[in-house]
């Protein structure tokens, strides 16, 4: 629902998992999503839509071998310049 983003939550818990409590914070709302990628909690809402620059055409991209901070900003000059 928009604008429940600042409802205020009173929750306790007892004996639960993050599973439990995650759903216990969302509530039965079926406007968010739920995933792990590479042991992380992803929770999406559904009524949002992806930023534009993930559809951008990079017409060739290319990452040597190199550390992770510098590959994303490789990434993020080659979403710049398109």
């Amino acid at each position: 629902m928009p604008g429940n983003e600042r409802r205020a939550l009173n929750l306790r818990l007892v004996d639960t998992d993050a599973q439990n409590a995650i759903n216990a914070v969302l509530g039965s709302s079926r406007e968010y999503e739920i995933s792990v990628s590479h042991n992380v909690i992803l929770i999406r809402d559904k009524r949002v839509r992806p930023p534009e620059y993930l559809a951008l055409r990079l017409p060739r991209f290319r990452i040597p071998r190199s550390p992770l901070v510098w590959a994303n900003l490789n990434l993020w000059m080659s979403v710049e310049m398109s």
